[in-house]
């Protein structure tokens, strides 16, 4: 078994509300969402400051400035790993896309991100998906990189191949599509 089938799966609205602290122990903000690229890689955080009342700040925590990420707050050497600088405005939110194979089939529509956290690694691996036809939600695999028209997440038509239930086994699902894309 691969150190990647051994990580661990996490939905990204999960990271929301975790704590930043820094190595002396400061809690200096809260996530509020996880930024990533539309080709599926975690570029940061955007924050929010601690307490009931506090609202988004502007700086924004990158990936590179994250020391460590564990089940219970988010680690930084220091408040100095919070930056307003390189955020760029085209990251957004891929809650309420439609999913399409690249055939045209509607898979239906993102309801959360899959995130396998690696050490050193956060990787955007798939998504919660509610089909079009109603039914239960489904775990769609992503490949490597994605395609983006318009609001509409394209997948290869083999992810249909994939499709889960649960996130249990789903890291290994997403081993083996990805690998197949590549001709292993």
């Amino acid at each position: 078994m691969t150190a990647a089938r051994d990580a661990l799966l996490i939905h990204a609205m999960d990271v929301t509300g975790m704590p930043v602290v820094t190595l002396g122990g400061d809690a200096v903000a809260q996530v509020r969402d996880v930024l990533f690229d539309r080709t599926g890689n975690v570029r940061g955080f955007t924050l929010a400051g601690r307490g009931l009342f506090s609202g988004p700040m502007a700086e924004w925590l990158p990936w590179a400035g994250v020391h460590g990420f564990g089940p219970d707050a988010i680690i930084v050497a220091d408040v100095e790993a919070l930056t307003r600088e390189g955020r760029d405005p085209v990251d957004g939110d891929v809650v309420g896309d439609e999913v399409l194979t690249r055939s045209g089939t509607v898979v239906g529509t993102v309801t959360d991100a899959v995130l396998r956290l690696e050490p050193e690694v956060l990787d955007v691996v798939g998504y919660e998906v509610e089909p079009s036809d109603g039914g239960e939600p489904r775990f769609i695999p992503l490949p490597d990189t994605l395609s983006v028209t318009g609001g509409r997440l394209v997948v290869p038509d083999e992810a249909m191949e994939f499709l889960a239930r649960d996130l249990s086994g789903f890291g290994a699902s997403v081993d083996t599509f990805r690998e197949r894309l590549r001709g292993a």
